[in-house]
């Protein structure tokens, strides 16, 4: 919708082609939407409480009975089918456990995005967050092999997609694709139960 208003002009816009007369089509390298990813991307590291992200957050939720952590993940590969063509492949991942980092039980991939999808069950201090994460970051080397699997996983699972499509286009070799190593964590989100709904340990 296009006017002003106390936040400033108004416009009608889609994602998706094809557009009316009068609306934007935001595809993913538009003016707004760079400016609105940079806007979130500082934020996650800026300090004040009033940030709209954060690369990591401490939230009482209804959904777990122990404390539960998400992890976002930068994966990249390395992909080679042929002695000249060798390409770097990046997806990111949410991974989430159960428990503490030197004893985790992992999470299936739809309970991991599910933690997201809830209210948050009750507010946590400002110290006990930072206390939460000082924790997590204190003892995240523990992690270090299990993401590694992961990461060995999701490779083999891009070679075999990829040996799939080769074979179907008729092109012959193999495809080898091997994970960069260590794996990086973009984001780090602790679930602590509601009060009276769990332990916390």
């Amino acid at each position: 919708q296009t006017g002003l208003d106390r936040h400033g002009p108004r416009f009608r816009a889609r994602f998706e082609p094809p557009a009316s007369d009068g609306e934007l089509v935001l595809v993913r390298t538009h003016p707004i939407v760079e400016g609105l990813a940079a806007f979130v991307l500082d934020q996650a590291l800026d300090a004040s409480p009033s940030r709209v992200a954060a690369r990591a957050a401490v939230v009482r939720s209804a959904g777990v009975d122990v404390r539960t952590t998400a992890l976002v993940l930068r994966l990249r590969y390395e992909l080679a089918a042929a002695r000249a063509d060798h390409r770097v492949a990046e997806e990111s991942r949410i991974v989430a456990f159960a428990g503490p980092p030197d004893a985790p039980r992992w999470l299936e991939p739809a309970a991991a995005i599910a933690l997201f999808e809830g209210p948050p069950a009750g507010n946590v201090a400002p110290e006990q967050q930072a206390a939460e994460i000082e924790r997590f970051s204190d003892t995240i080397g523990a992690l270090a092999p299990a993401l590694e699997r992961y990461a060995h996983e999701r490779a083999g699972e891009l070679r075999a997609a990829h040996e799939r499509v080769r074979s179907a286009g008729g092109l012959a070799g193999r495809t080898t694709v091997e994970p960069h190593l260590p794996v990086d964590i973009l984001g780090a989100y602790i679930f602590l139960p509601a009060p009276g709904g769990g332990s916390s340990r």
